[in-house]
């Protein structure tokens, strides 16, 4: 929860995925119940001065915010699933509550209207693509020092997902064009669907013969394609 979303981050959340995976498998052949860890975005207490001293979307702004949310929300699928911890007011960077919950004081309402219409917009794109994403396996990932993409498969063989995001980093670059590889997709096989930049809750079409090609990443941008075999 205090760490930023980077490189050791992502190995540290797709590691602690596989563990997950690996203990709901054994507890479901034993008849016992799933278990999980959630993935705060923020918490009640993260302006403690003994924890950052400052909330989370004070201390990260607009597009940190941004990022950790989508990864919250896509990083995790199937039996590996996390759920999401958010706090009051982290919709549109409104904060306060740490000291709101030790002395009469309100929160400060930020009313940011961008960063509270893009939370909506990713958690509408995720409720679309939530009943695939509850029983599918991330089947293929790569992490790097700016960037890391993972490729969702579920019961379906012909639909895939994969996903997308700029790392943190210090330098703090834009990315330019790069490919995730379709390997795990039928030789040859087109696909369409569509492509989220979480501009636009609609998303935009998008096709491909081969690769994901993405085109233009911004620094802690990220993307989503949902794409299925293209039929004539």
């Amino acid at each position: 929860m205090l760490r930023r979303i980077d490189r050791p981050h992502l190995d540290d959340a797709f590691a602690l995925h596989d563990r997950l995976v690996s203990a709901n498998a054994e507890a479901s052949r034993k008849g016992g119940r799933r278990a999980s860890v959630c993935f705060a975005v923020d918490t009640h207490d993260t302006g403690d001065p003994r924890l950052w001293g400052s909330p989370l979307v004070r201390v990260m702004g607009y597009e940190r915010v941004g990022l950790r949310h989508f990864v919250a929300r896509f990083l995790s699928v199937g039996a590996g699933r996390r759920p999401l911890y958010e706090t009051m007011g982290y919709q549109d960077l409104s904060y306060g509550l740490y000291e709101a919950n030790i002395s009469p004081e309100n929160l400060i309402w930020v009313d940011d209207t961008a960063a509270a219409a893009r939370y909506a917009c990713i958690e509408r794109v995720y409720a679309r693509i939530r009943p695939f994403l509850d029983s599918a396996k991330i089947v293929e990932r790569q992490t790097g020092a700016e960037l890391a993409w993972w490729i969702i498969r579920g019961s379906d063989p012909s639909r895939v997902v994969a996903c997308a995001a700029s790392l943190e980093t210090a330098d703090g670059n834009d990315l330019g064009r790069f490919l995730i590889p379709t390997s795990q997709i039928e030789s040859g096989a087109e696909l369409q669907g569509r492509m989220y930049d979480f501009s636009d809750p609609a998303g935009e079409p998008y096709s491909i013969h081969g690769d994901i090609v993405v085109e233009h990443l911004p620094f802690l941008g990220f993307r989503v394609f949902d794409l299925n075999p293209e039929f004539f």
